[in-house]
């Protein structure tokens, strides 16, 4: 079954791909004095702590998609142009 169908500008990442460090040096003393520790820097998407698993990739128009084969995560309402088919019943 077609869920969705899209054109990805650029790659294709996995949601657990880190650009930038994930440690940083932080100046714990602060008020003049310099005493740096190192601790966990946030991810690429400011967040702190394990990234979910799956995919993200973003659209010509700059949209980001994120799939994780359970669930579809868009950044923006997206228009759905083939009727669903998939419809949970509510007992």
């Amino acid at each position: 079954m077609v869920m969705a169908h899209f054109v990805a500008k650029g790659k294709v990442s996995s949601s657990d791909s880190q650009m930038l460090p994930d440690y940083e040096y932080k100046d714990v003393c602060g008020d003049g004095c310099q005493q740096w520790e190192i601790v966990n820097a946030s991810g690429d998407d400011m967040t702190y702590g394990n990234r979910e698993p799956g995919i993200y990739f973003f659209t010509p128009e700059g949209m980001l998609v994120t799939w994780s084969g359970t669930y579809l995560q868009f950044d923006r309402p997206m228009q759905v142009k083939t009727p669903i088919s998939l419809v949970a019943q509510v007992r």
